[in-house]
């Protein structure tokens, strides 16, 4: 007779977008009991959606894969590192992403009827876990394959909207700069000109991520609790480890980032350390 022990599967999924691929790249890797690799899967959702729908898609086909391989009394744990897509399928709404919902909601369904359980959790991405770094290998590797899919998702059309109105944005200031320099040439728009970066400007060779992280942090604005809850992102503005989660917190004192912590101490010479000195604010 198996075990619940024996009766265990993990599934890690993953999603990704590449500058040379046909689309979002869809990964997940299914582990059993003894962590050995027992199924993958690759997918490519097509060009015209984000990777935000490429992780909703990766979490509903774990799902999708348990209601079809559960057995009685197993239990899965499903783990994506995108927490707003676990957000998103947490918690009831009609807002985009909906249909993803339904789908895990029906997945779960038959999971239940057959008697087996399942979980969806988080996982920090880059941790080096086996199962997160092969999920994410996978869905590189999807990017390459060629689309299943033309379909264009609302939050696409979103920021195909964003792009047009910022397009038609510099076109009435061109307008506008024209029509002030007739009038004087020696007005502010003819002397400065207009710079709008399309990316945040940090050192050479910085990763997205890296900058990504170091403004959220620095601004307030992120995936940490004590923001979230404001908005009703989170039920609690909590850490795993029971302080209030804010940036100050993560950075200095939480216990869970201590070795990065002790990387970053051996790296900054300056005593003490501060968030002001981190962050370069006030």
């Amino acid at each position: 007779m198996k075990t619940r022990l024996d009766n265990y599967t993990t599934i890690y999924s993953d999603a990704s977008q590449t500058q040379e691929g046909k689309g979002i790249g869809v990964g997940i890797a299914v582990y059993n009991s003894t962590q050995q690799e027992i199924y993958s899967e690759t997918v490519n959702i097509g060009q015209y959606q984000l990777v935000y729908n490429g992780e909703l898609e990766g979490i509903t086909r774990a799902f999708e894969y348990a209601a079809k391989n559960a057995t009685t009394d197993q239990a899965f744990e499903v783990y994506a590192d995108n927490q707003a897509a676990i957000y998103r399928l947490k918690n009831l709404s009609d807002n985009p992403g909906q249909h993803w919902q339904l789908r895990c909601l029906k997945a779960a369904n038959t999971i239940r009827r057959k008697q087996a359980n399942i979980h969806l959790l988080w996982a920090p991405g880059h941790t080096d876990i086996v199962g997160n770094e092969r999920a994410d290998y996978l869905a590189k590797e999807a990017t390459k394959e060629d689309p299943r899919s033309t379909t264009k998702s609302i939050a696409y059309l979103g920021t195909t909207i964003k792009r047009i109105q910022q397009t038609e944005q510099r076109q009435e200031y061109e307008k506008y700069k024209a029509r002030a320099t007739a009038l004087n040439k020696a007005t502010y728009s003819a002397k400065y000109p207009l710079k709008i970066s399309k990316t945040i400007q940090m050192p050479q060779n910085t990763k997205r991520v890296t900058s990504s992280a170091f403004y959220s942090l620095k601004l307030g604005h992120g995936y940490f609790n004590s923001y979230l809850k404001r908005f009703k992102k989170r039920d609690s503005n909590r850490c795993t480890c029971q302080n209030i989660q804010t940036p100050e917190h993560l950075l200095l004192y939480c216990h869970l980032y201590k070795d990065h912590r002790k990387t970053l101490l051996q790296t900054i010479k300056h005593r003490p350390v501060t968030l002001p000195l981190l962050l370069h604010t006030k």
